[in-house]
This record gives structure tokens, C-alpha cells and sequence, in this order.
């Protein structure tokens, strides 16, 4: 059960502007700031959302995932795995927190929620952005975790399970996410990013796949792997843009180029 109706309309703020709220706190360890106060009065809302999410709401909705975030193991030290995994576990728990209301994907809401209530689970999977003395932050670079685009914290561990799904999410390195996602080749066009991601992950599990696997001498390396790769595949969609071809052509041709990885490996070697 989602502890919000279909009804509840959530605070939304804009960046850079909330995030001079941050300011004060900055640089504070993340249990100094995981109960941090909230103040409604000074939020905004939709002009017609009639039933408002109340503060004791928003806060025993943190208080249980903060419970949650600790079996989980915050706040311990993130490894690159343990950050891929942890998008993928906190996605999951906010949709299935907030599917029910009405703005789930609106970017001010995700704004506020990073900012105001839970900035600690940003930072402890991004780290404090830098702050220069004596300027405000900006919308811009680390801050961006915190903004309203596809950059925040928050949304990108959402959009990920929305795009590929919890199981495809949960094999998937960072690398992998960072080459497909953040490409406009690939990222521009959900559907294509999704089954390149796939046959990826197809090839990742095949004994016989070329992918991340040894060939002759040469040991095999998955980050490489993938940006040679999509590298290969980018100059495909130049050519032949994938957009325009089915799921199972993009798939057969993300599948060739995996089986031509001991070339391009051998071609990049020199």
C-alpha cells in the first residue's frame, strides 16, 4: 500500500533558487541532516491541488525511509556497485511510494524532495557539490542533483526503473547506464535505450557471448567492453539511425557488434 492517495498533491520548488537552502548545511554528515525541518508555509503547490500533503505526512514518510535506507545500509561507504545498486533499490521504493499521486513525474516535485526533505539520500549517493565562498549555487553541474532536470539525484534512480526495469536495472553496471542513458544516439529514444541495454545484458549472461569475456590472451573487461562497443554502435545509428528500425533489429545489431568485440578490442589496441 502507497502512503499516498490519488489525490495528494505534493510542495514544489525550482533551482537554483531552494537550493541556496542547502547552504547552511552543506557539508554536514548526512546523520546531521536526515531529520532536517521542513516548512510548508513558505512551499508552493498547484494552484488547483485542493488536498495538499500535510508536514506530518511527508515527515513520517521519511522517518519510514529512513528506516528502510538503514537495512539497507546507509549511511556506510559507497563502492561503484553499491551506488548502481543502490539507484536501483531506491527507485524502486519511491515508485512504489508515489505512483499513486497525480505528479509523480513533475520535476518540481522531485526538485523539492531533494532539496527540503530527503537531501541526504542524495548525498550519500553523489556527494556534497562544491561551494565556493560567497557564491550561491547554481542549477548547473553537481547542483543539478538537486534541480528540477533528468540530472536529479532522486529522478534518476525513478527513470532508470522506469526505463529498463528492476531486473534489467539490478545487472546493469554504472558504466553501462552512463553510455546508454547520456548519449543522445542512445538516451534521446527510451525504446532503443532499453533494448540496447538488453541485448547487452543478454550477452553479458551468455557463456558464449564475447562480452566482458576472455578472448585468446586478451582478458575480457566489461568497461571497456561497453564503450567500445557503443562507440561502434553510435557510429552505426549515424549511419542508419536506430530510431527508425524494430526492437529485434536493434537488438541483432547490438548482438553483431558484441561479436565483434576481439576486433575492435584488437583495433583499439593500436
Amino acid at each position: 500500500m502507497t502512503p499516498f492517495g490519488p489525490d495528494i498533491h505534493f510542495p514544489r520548488a525550482s533551482a537554483p533558487e531552494s537550493a541556496r537552502s542547502l547552504v547552511s548545511i552543506h557539508g554536514k554528515r548526512l546523520d546531521d541532516i536526515r531529520d532536517r525541518s521542513i516548512n510548508l508555509k513558505v512551499a508552493e503547490f498547484h494552484p488547483l491541488g485542493k488536498e495538499r500533503v500535510s508536514e506530518q505526512e511527508l515527515l513520517s514518510w521519511r522517518e519510514a525511509l529512513n528506516v528502510w535506507a538503514a537495512d539497507e545500509g546507509f549511511p556506510s561507504q559507497m563502492d561503484s556497485s553499491r551506488r548502481s545498486e543502490w539507484d536501483v533499490l531506491l527507485g524502486q521504493r519511491l515508485i512504489e511510494d508515489l505512483k499513486d499521486s497525480p505528479e509523480f513525474l513533475h520535476p518540481d516535485i522531485w526538485c523539492w524532495i531533494a532539496t527540503y526533505l530527503l537531501p541526504h539520500f542524495v548525498v550519500y549517493r553523489w556527494g556534497w557539490p562544491r561551494l565556493n565562498e560567497g557564491e550561491p549555487p547554481k542549477a548547473t553541474g553537481s547542483w543539478a542533483r538537486f534541480g528540477s532536470d533528468a540530472r536529479n539525484g532522486l529522478r534518476i534512480a525513478v527513470n532508470r526503473i522506469l526505463l529498463f526495469g528492476p531486473e534489467v536495472s539490478l545487472k546493469a553496471s554504472e558504466q553501462e547506464f552512463q553510455s546508454i542513458q547520456n548519449r543522445p544516439a542512445f538516451g534521446a529514444d527510451p525504446r532503443v535505450a532499453k533494448v540496447v541495454m538488453e541485448a547487452f545484458m543478454q550477452a553479458l549472461d551468455d557463456p558464449d557471448s564475447n562480452y566482458a569475456k576472455n578472448y585468446g590472451d586478451v582478458p575480457g573487461d566489461r568497461s571497456r567492453d561497453n564503450n567500445l562497443a557503443c562507440m561502434e554502435l553510435r557510429l552505426i545509428n549515424s549511419l542508419r539511425p536506430l530510431c527508425f528500425e524494430s526492437d529485434e533489429t536493434i537488438s541483432e545489431i547490438t548482438l553483431d557488434v558484441v561479436k565483434r568485440l576481439p576486433e575492435l578490442r584488437a583495433a583499439a589496441a593500436k
